[in-house]
């Protein structure tokens, strides 16, 4: 649900409502002001048009995430860390409606709960 911030009228619904998806983490918002970027409980980040709420792109994740998005200052790429310690970083600009990755790097290996440094 997406609230006009002087009136508290409705803008917009998601389709991440209870009963279907759901969210992960709270959704990030673009530099600009114009896209956010949504973590699912079914292994997905969506881009969601931040005026209307229609979805732009989406990209399935090999793992669960429990972050929030983090975008680049300049808007261009977002950073995202899944829970096998994977952090992965992916173009906000492809003309696809599919997100693009730009590369992914293990920080970190996960064994039973705890974190151990590679």
């Amino acid at each position: 649900l997406a609230l006009d911030a002087l009136t508290g009228a409705s803008l917009w619904t998601s389709p991440f409502a209870p009963g279907g998806t759901g969210f992960q983490a709270p959704p990030s918002l673009s530099p600009d002001g114009r896209i956010l970027l949504a973590v699912s409980t079914t292994k997905k980040v969506y881009m969601i048009d931040a005026a209307t709420g229609a979805q732009k792109k989406e990209v399935a994740l090999a793992a669960l995430s429990y972050a929030t998005p983090a975008y680049s200052s300049t808007g261009d790429a977002f950073f995202l860390c899944t829970e096998d310690g994977t952090l992965t970083s992916f173009s906000s600009n492809s003309s696809s409606s599919a997100l693009t990755e730009l590369w992914s790097n293990t920080l970190c290996g996960v064994t039973g709960g705890t974190t151990q440094d590679l």
